[in-house]
């Protein structure tokens, strides 16, 4: 009788240690399944992003380098460009140029340190590394 209550202990605890198993083994896929999840939604979020930043980065280059175009002319105007002593277009042109490479080059620099900041893997992960 004595060995009876033993084997019902011991069936009994193994089939705890099992459930508990198995219950850890959904919670990792359920883990990985919304880790998936979410990667897929940021990626979906990334594509719209990126084609919307795209279509005006170009609509504003264009816009740019139209306004470019009469900034030098003005400057060249109000500089007196018909006389010998004034400014050269080309100058000018060298000018508005350097002046947009330096601004530009700073906000490439500036989204740089910015894009360095950004965390690629979803929160899941972290729930995953506490789990095991």
């Amino acid at each position: 009788m004595a060995n009876d209550v033993l084997t019902n202990r011991d069936q009994n605890v193994s089939t705890l240690v099992s459930g508990i198993i198995e219950d850890a083994q959904r919670l990792i896929r359920q883990e990985i399944t919304l880790a998936r999840t979410e990667l897929q939604q940021e990626w979906t979020k990334t594509k719209e992003a990126v084609g919307s930043i795209a279509a005006g980065a170009l609509v504003a280059f264009v816009g740019v380098f139209l306004l470019a175009f009469g900034v030098v002319h003005l400057l060249h105007w109000a500089s007196g460009g018909v006389d010998p002593a004034a400014v050269p277009l080309w100058a000018w042109f060298l000018i508005v140029g350097a002046v947009f490479a330096f601004i530009g080059g700073s906000l490439v620099y500036l989204g740089i340190s910015k894009a360095s900041q950004i965390q690629v893997a979803p929160q899941t992960t972290q729930s995953l590394k506490e789990i095991l």
